[in-house]
């Protein structure tokens, strides 16, 4: 089959790919999450990676003891399939970003058809995967039993959805029709999802070594975490900043004012989330730097609660201020609820005593 950019980019092929992914990516992301969730318990490191992994679920919304949503707080299973995830994401990202490197390495105008083509087929392979992501994690949030999945928090189903997958279902279609020859687009697409892939997989491995037992290991999750803020900085400033306010302009020029406005809601929100990646990693780096391998039962204790609390991913621990202001702002409705609740209660109590009156 000879296949064409033009024949791709047309709404229609565009729609029809991003859902022809969908598909894929759920069948194939649930057998490999399975598999993968199936060979933990025979590592040799899971029992290490358990606990970390539960905090960094709980920075998610998660909780550690026992609610309604959550009657056993979070389990050993849960935690264990919600690392399975995150190993699972960091193929994906890395499979998604392989076939558009070529152009981003070329450029739009010397890449041949079919490397072109690749780049279109890569971006559509994300949204695919978003679109998976967000119709699952919105069904957890809105309706676990009627599904029989795990239920998920409201932070988590908020980041995830609303803040991260968001600009890629909304911008990466409306690009591939009127923008995909941008070299502003290329630079954003392959670098965030490469950077992505690769704080996953460097969070991952760092829940698996033996910080406490091993100087070596000690060492190696400082650089881990140097590492994480490098990729961050590179990605989500140095490049991010200057090709999205280029591409912002570019757009402008045009007079295309329904997009212009459209992407530059969209860029506003991931330039936030980048902000609070960048302040979340310096954090990190502010505690771990400096700190001296643990010797004594106290300096560990002190190292392990670090560990608990430090940022889990890097380029997805996501946002603990964002955090605190989604539950101040769920704390503050409930409030008011139950003012109102009781406001009505008075009410009616009133007017059935008048009524017995």
């Amino acid at each position: 089959m000879d296949l064409r950019v033009d024949s791709l980019i047309s709404l229609q092929s565009l729609l029809c790919i991003s859902i022809g992914m969908t598909v894929g990516w759920s069948f194939i992301l649930t057998a490999t999450r399975r598999a993968v969730f199936n060979a933990l318990p025979r590592t040799s490191w899971w029992k290490r990676a358990d606990e970390p992994t539960r905090s960094m679920m709980a920075n998610f919304g998660f909780t550690k003891e026992p609610t309604e949503q959550f009657p056993e707080g979070i389990t050993e299973p849960m935690s264990r399939d919600f690392y399975a995830m995150l190993l699972v994401i960091c193929s994906q990202h890395f499979l998604s970003a392989l076939p558009m490197v070529p152009v981003l390495l070329t450029g739009w105008e010397k890449s041949s058809e079919e490397m072109r083509c690749c780049f279109i087929l890569g971006t559509l392979s994300d949204v695919g995967f978003n679109l998976y992501d967000s119709a699952k994690a919105t069904l957890q949030f809105f309706a676990p039993k009627q599904i029989g999945m795990t239920p998920i928090p409201f932070e988590y189903w908020f980041i995830g959805v609303v803040l991260h997958h968001s600009t890629s279902m909304f911008l990466v279609i409306p690009m591939n029709l009127k923008y995909a020859h941008r070299w502003e687009y290329h630079q954003l697409a392959v670098n965030l999802l490469l950077a992505a892939s690769i704080c996953y997989l460097a969070g991952c491995y760092k829940f698996t070594i033996d910080v406490l037992g091993k100087k070596t290991d000690f060492i190696k999750y400082k650089l881990i975490v140097v590492l994480q803020m490098g990729v961050i900085l590179y990605t989500r400033v140095w490049l991010w900043f200057p090709s999205a306010l280029s591409l912002r302009a570019h757009i402008r020029d045009q007079n295309d004012t329904t997009f212009f406005y459209g992407c530059t809601v969209m860029f506003t929100l991931l330039s936030l989330f980048n902000i609070i990646l960048v302040v979340d990693g310096m954090q990190a780096i502010v505690k771990w730097v400096p700190k001296k391998f643990p010797q004594s039962e106290a300096d560990k204790e002190e190292t392990r609660i670090l560990i608990q609390r430090s940022p889990s991913l890097g380029a997805h621990a996501l946002a603990s201020p964002a955090m605190i202001a989604i539950r101040r702002l769920r704390a503050k409705q409930k409030f008011r609820a139950a003012v109102h609740s009781v406001i009505a209660s008075q009410r009616l109590a009133s007017s059935v005593s008048k009524k017995a009156q």
